[in-house]
């Protein structure tokens, strides 16, 4: 998350964007590590406590900050004039409004609906609640979200790869070669 926002800082530098049209979401302890850390604590207090609301807490909070990189990729993508950099910059801009899109429309909605395909015992329908968490590592739920899970965690660190890739590509063909010699 701190990657995102020091290659958007950095770049934003890069390309002129003056304090006029500054990047608005872009400084680093105000708008990605203090809400990463505080949507980790509300993922922590929803495994620890077992109340769901500090996961939807969490949801909002990644929302938030997915919307803020959209807003500092868009205003790089507006001032980008290299192939790359534009590609760089739109990918940025459709992964955190993707971000944002599936939070609000495929996660939080869990917490206002709740369907009895979800549990394997019929019996617990009465029981749940969505201010209450339960587990069951045989309902079906866990098949269903399997595909999400995969993709996460496999398309995260790629696009951390590349990211980090096209970061380090930029910045060394910025360099001058004097220091090569």
């Amino acid at each position: 998350m701190v990657q995102i926002a020091t290659f958007l800082d950095d770049t934003s530098r890069r390309l002129g964007i003056g304090s006029a049209t500054a990047l608005r979401f872009s400084s680093r302890r105000r708008f990605t590590v203090v809400p990463v850390c505080c949507a980790e604590c509300f993922s922590w207090l929803g495994v620890l406590t077992g109340n769901s609301r500090f996961y939807c807490c969490e949801y909002v909070l990644w929302m938030l900050i997915s919307l803020s990189w959209a807003w500092d990729a868009s205003e790089c993508l507006h001032k980008s004039v290299r192939w790359s950099d534009t590609v760089t910059h739109a990918a940025l801009l459709l992964g955190g409004l993707s971000l944002c899109f599936f939070n609000a429309l495929l996660e939080i909605p869990h917490f206002f609906q709740y369907h009895p395909s979800d549990t394997m015992d019929t019996g617990t329908v009465e029981v749940l609640s969505i201010l209450q968490c339960y587990q069951d590592s045989d309902s079906p739920l866990w098949l269903k979200r399997l595909p999400f899970f995969f993709c996460y965690f496999f398309g995260c660190s790629w696009g951390s790869c590349a990211l980090c890739y096209r970061y380090l590509r930029r910045g060394l063909s910025a360099r001058p070669l004097s220091h090569l010699e």
